[in-house]
């Protein structure tokens, strides 16, 4: 498996994992190495003031594998949207909050949460393998906590291409490499939006 080269100051970080459904386990056996990758290779890329804190704090982030009717049950909930999703990212902290913190101050980044359900179907219908998808909605969701977002057109567009970069660095396929290919299903899925980031 291949290991993504650590930034030095990225040892300040500590990504805290925890797998709730079983079904992640079972259907992927290197589950926690790729989301490590993911999430390093993100912060790697991303020149966010709060991807850059981690330089002189320390700096935790949580990801929670979790199920389609918890996933359902938090976007009813805190979002008020009923309806299933394939990830939740809930901040911990802004950039504006983060100027008040004191000096070397521990940041808590923040939570994300993926619904196994949603993004096997999503995978499958991209035929794609789980793991790669996987990948990919892990780094879209650490994104968000590090101030990307896709609610301006283009706010999305950079975020997209920044989603393909990261890809691009651990080597691993692009959702934009597909649709280049010539694989349709995949850009039919992105028009109708079977990808349903949060």
């Amino acid at each position: 498996m291949m290991t993504v080269p650590m930034r030095p100051d990225l040892i300040n970080l500590t990504i805290d994992i925890e797998v709730v459904s079983s079904k992640w386990s079972n259907a992927l056996p290197d589950l926690e190495a790729t989301c490590r990758q993911a999430i390093i290779a993100s912060f790697m890329a991303s020149d966010t003031v709060l991807s850059t804190a981690v330089c002189d704090r320390p700096t935790e982030v949580s990801v929670r594998l979790s199920d389609d009717d918890e996933v359902f049950i938090l976007n009813k909930k805190f979002r008020s949207k009923p309806n299933p999703t394939n990830v939740l990212s809930f901040p911990g902290i802004s950039e504006l909050e983060l100027e008040g913190l004191p000096v070397g101050a521990p940041i808590l980044l923040g939570d994300v949460i993926m619904a196994f359900g949603m993004i096997q179907n999503e995978a499958r219908q991209a035929k794609k393998p789980l793991i790669d998808h996987f990948r990919h909605i892990c780094i879209h969701g650490i994104l968000h906590l590090l101030g990307y977002s896709h609610t301006e057109d283009y706010n999305a567009r950079v975020m997209e291409e920044l989603e393909s970069a990261v890809l691009a660095e651990l080597k691993k396929p692009t959702p934009c490499a597909a649709i280049q290919a010539g694989d349709k299903s995949s850009q039919d899925q992105i028009d109708a939006g079977g990808t349903s980031y949060e």
